[in-house]
């Protein structure tokens, strides 16, 4: 049987990131959680991914939307990133999107639409290449 893809979370909220980490772990995934962005970057840069997604909070302590999806992309470009967010406008997520993130999606949000939001990032042509 092939392993499930890797899902990298990011969030500086613990009681967030345990609830997103048992949603994917019950969905099947290999869920790694993360509250420090530089700890997920060093998880992740120097690997060999080979399928996965990072869903993040777009809400970082001292950080702009753009430049974490940035930081992101560079530290793994293969992986889609699926952002979160509780407060958000409508120029915060075209700017997200343009800087590479593949989903931007509004909290709450359902448990269903999240896994099917990874499942569609994961799927999407272009990855993994």
């Amino acid at each position: 049987m092939a392993s499930r893809p890797s899902i990298f979370l990011l969030d500086p909220e613990p009681a967030l990131l345990q609830s997103m980490q048992a949603l994917f772990y019950r969905a099947g995934y290999n869920a790694r959680a993360y509250q420090d962005l530089h700890a997920l970057i060093r998880s992740i840069a120097p690997k060999d991914i080979k399928d996965g997604a990072i869903v993040a909070n777009a809400q970082q302590p001292d950080m702009k939307t753009n430049v974490l999806v940035e930081l992101l992309s560079a530290a793994q470009p293969r992986l889609p990133i699926i952002l979160l967010a509780a407060r958000s406008d409508i120029a915060t997520a075209v700017q997200a999107l343009k800087s590479g993130a593949s989903h931007f999606i509004e909290m709450p949000v359902v448990d269903r639409i999240l896994l099917e939001e990874v499942e569609s990032a994961i799927a999407r042509p272009g990855h993994y290449a």
